[in-house]
């Protein structure tokens, strides 16, 4: 993977970036049982998240498709009194960082795939499930409803990953 990528990650402001290989992305059934209407506010709510992403063999199949990934990761200081919006728009803008070194990437591996934090956000209102997405060109996968440990995604790299009080840690994994 070029060093290029590495530069520009850091350039557009993420804290951490390492390459990976593909096989490192790994889908399980364990992480993507948490994508439940119960437990997640974009279950069935946009077409980046289950069921609108698909089965779990149909992820499966994207991610074998790639040999390499860059994982982008940052870290946000969140004082106690954050509230949800701050640290939701702390996760689009990590999104929109991603989107931006994609669009980089995509000159010389057009079929670069960017896996996100979180549902998708492209949209004040999906179109999901009535119908189809209005940018399938920009569409992009959840790490969660692909069900991909990020912690252990993140250990494999070589970058920290926890869950700290008084911190947030946002990461994206771009296929190539």
């Amino acid at each position: 993977m070029p060093d290029t990528y590495l530069k520009a990650a850091q350039e557009l402001g993420f804290t951490a970036a390492a390459p990976v290989n593909g096989s490192a992305v790994v889908c399980r059934p364990e992480i993507r049982a948490q994508c439940t209407p119960k437990k997640c506010k974009n279950y069935a709510a946009n077409w980046i998240c289950p069921p609108g992403c698909g089965d779990l063999e149909q992820c499966e199949k994207i991610v074998s498709e790639y040999e390499k990934a860059l994982l982008l990761q940052e870290t946000h200081a969140l004082p106690e009194e954050t509230d949800l919006k701050h640290a939701a728009a702390l996760a689009r803008e990590h999104n929109q960082r991603a989107e931006k070194l994609i669009k980089i990437i995509r000159r010389k591996y057009p079929k670069a795939f960017l896996l996100t934090t979180g549902g998708c956000n492209l949209c004040e209102t999906c179109t999901y499930p009535g119908e189809p997405c209005r940018y399938p060109q920009k569409q992009r996968g959840s790490l969660s409803a692909f069900g991909i440990d990020v912690s252990e995604l993140c250990s494999k790299g070589g970058l920290a990953f926890s869950f700290e009080k008084g911190k947030v840690t946002f990461v994206s994994c771009i296929l190539i």
